[in-house]
Order: structure tokens, then C-alpha cells, then sequence
């Protein structure tokens, strides 16, 4: 009997990944922590994907970072449906760490 092998699916930690961009919507600190880590391809589900390149963006062009300017932005570009909506934005910043985390995470 010949069984095709199930596929693979990458390591993928959602809860991480809601934590890290809580505290980046958050945090400066935690920010400067994550850019200098982490990468859009870094996250697993394609809407942390978009809000991190977004928060990438705003941070280039020197825009305070929070929920309402990532929302913006994301209005602005025609992804907020994309991101799971405002909604997902702010339930980000409830799961959010500390800045001192960030290398944990």
C-alpha cells in the first residue's frame, strides 16, 4: 500500500506572534527589539505578515507607531479586511508583552 506522506507545515506559534506585534503597537522599545530581528517572512500568518510590513513602513517614515496609525495605514492601502479588521488591531495590544520579553519571544 502506498501512502503519500502528509504535508508539512512550518513551526508556527500564532499566540507568539499576537504577543510580539501587541507590544510593538505598544512599546518603542519593544520595536527597536523586534526590527532588528525579525522579518515580514518571519511570521506565519499572512495577516501578521501585512500588519508588520506596515508597521515596518510607518516606523521607515519616522510615524508614531499604535493601533490607530497601523489601522490607517491599513485603511489607506485597502488591506484592513486583509488584517482581520480594526478590531484585530486593538485585541493585538491586550495580548501584548513587555519590551523586556522581546528577546524571549
Amino acid at each position: 500500500m502506498n501512502q503519500q506522506p502528509e504535508p508539512r507545515v512550518p513551526p508556527q506559534a500564532p499566540e507568539v506572534e499576537e504577543t510580539i506585534l501587541g507590544a510593538m503597537l505598544l512599546d518603542t522599545e519593544a520595536m527597536d527589539i523586534v526590527i532588528s530581528t525579525l522579518k515580514a517572512d518571519d511570521f506565519y500568518r499572512p495577516a501578521h505578515q501585512e500588519i508588520y510590513k506596515i508597521i515596518l513602513r510607518l516606523y521607515d517614515q519616522g510615524i508614531e507607531i499604535d493601533a490607530m496609525t497601523v489601522e490607517h495605514e491599513a485603511n489607506n492601502r485597502q488591506v484592513i479586511d486583509k488584517i482581520g479588521g480594526q478590531g484585530y488591531l486593538y485585541d493585538l495590544t491586550r495580548s501584548a508583552s513587555s519590551a523586556q520579553s522581546m528577546d524571549y519571544h
